[in-house]
């Protein structure tokens, strides 16, 4: 769910997902069962993706880890026109 959506944190204290109104609202709106999870504590789902996911990385001149700045290698010449 968060993966598929920009703008969204996670609260590691409340182990809760972090989104404006709008966003739940928006949710909610495509199928109620998102309202279950609103403000629910969800680190037993967490814990449980960690132990299926946490072996796989990303490998490769693309791979980049979020404290990591983002290259481009596009080049473009503001002078043409």
């Amino acid at each position: 769910m968060m993966r598929e959506n920009t703008g969204l944190g996670w609260d590691a204290t409340k182990n809760t997902i972090i989104a404006d109104d709008d966003w739940w609202e928006q949710k909610i709106k495509m199928d109620h069962r998102y309202r279950r999870i609103r403000n629910k504590n969800l680190s037993l789902i967490c814990y449980r993706y960690d132990a299926l996911f946490s072996d796989i990385i990303a490998m490769g001149e693309r791979a980049r880890a979020a404290n990591q700045e983002q290259i481009s290698k596009i080049e473009v010449d503001l002078n043409k026109e």
